[in-house]
């Protein structure tokens, strides 16, 4: 009875020790496929902390180039506030120019307006002068044919003498205003200081005048006219003192 009891007792043992063993190479595939799992984990988690390594070695260089444009979008609005403040300045040195130039052209414009009249002035005072030479050639012709062709002696003593008188006259007044006249005629308002130097006033609207001297010749007849009667004045009073000398003389001789 014993022995079926110990006998029974090592059957169960030995049951038992093989349900042992199962369990113990079931844990020991479990404990093996642990260890796999376990190195395959750490082969991922080593692999995931390469790429976080990696991934962070490239942030660092994103935020390394973020800050480096940071930087320069720093300067580029530094350099863009100066460029701004350049160019308003240049578009207001562009004003002052365009104002310039304006101011210039206008000028250039009046200068050519002046030069133009002082040009027409010119030239009239020249046609007013060339008047002025012909009637003078004409009163000297006439004067030099008067000359010649008087018979007597006497009369050209007489003529002689009137041309002497006339050159002591004074011709200031007539020489004054014929130069005012002529140069009117050009467009020039003049006047004479105490010196006598001339002295230009301003301009005046040009005169149409003939061009063939017939106005200077009548204006020259008229002057020489008046100071003909001037001279026969004082030719009449030397004759008449001579006069009186001579009867003076010849009393006295007698």
């Amino acid at each position: 009875m014993a022995e079926a009891i110990i006998a029974h007792q090592i059957t169960e043992m030995i049951a038992e020790l093989g349900s042992l063993r199962k369990s113990d190479a079931a844990q020991k595939t479990e404990i093996e496929n642990l260890r796999a799992q376990n190195d395959f984990h750490a082969n991922e988690a080593q692999m995931l902390r390469d790429l976080r390594l990696l991934y962070e070695a490239k942030l660092e260089q994103k935020d390394s180039k973020i800050l480096g444009l940071h930087v320069l979008l720093d300067k580029v609005k530094v350099e863009a506030g100066i460029y701004r403040d350049d160019l308003s300045e240049l578009r207001k040195q562009l004003k002052d120019l365009q104002a310039k130039h304006e101011s210039t052209q206008k000028q250039i414009c009046a200068t050519e307006a002046k030069l133009s009249r002082r040009n027409f002035q010119v030239a009239k005072l020249v046609s007013a002068l060339g008047r002025k030479v012909a009637a003078n050639r004409i009163s000297l012709v006439a004067l030099r044919a008067a000359y010649k062709i008087i018979p007597s002696l006497e009369h050209q003593v007489q003529y002689e003498k009137v041309l002497s008188m006339a050159k002591k006259l004074p011709h200031k007044t007539g020489i004054e205003r014929e130069m005012k006249e002529c140069l009117r005629e050009a467009g020039f308002s003049i006047s004479f200081d105490k010196k006598g130097f001339i002295v230009l006033s301003q301009s005046v609207d040009v005169a149409k005048v003939p061009v063939d001297g017939s106005k200077e010749l009548d204006e020259s007849i008229i002057i020489v006219d008046k100071d003909a009667d001037k001279i026969d004045d004082k030719v009449s009073e030397q004759d008449a003192q001579q006069s009186v000398k001579k009867d003076e003389d010849v009393q006295m001789s007698v």
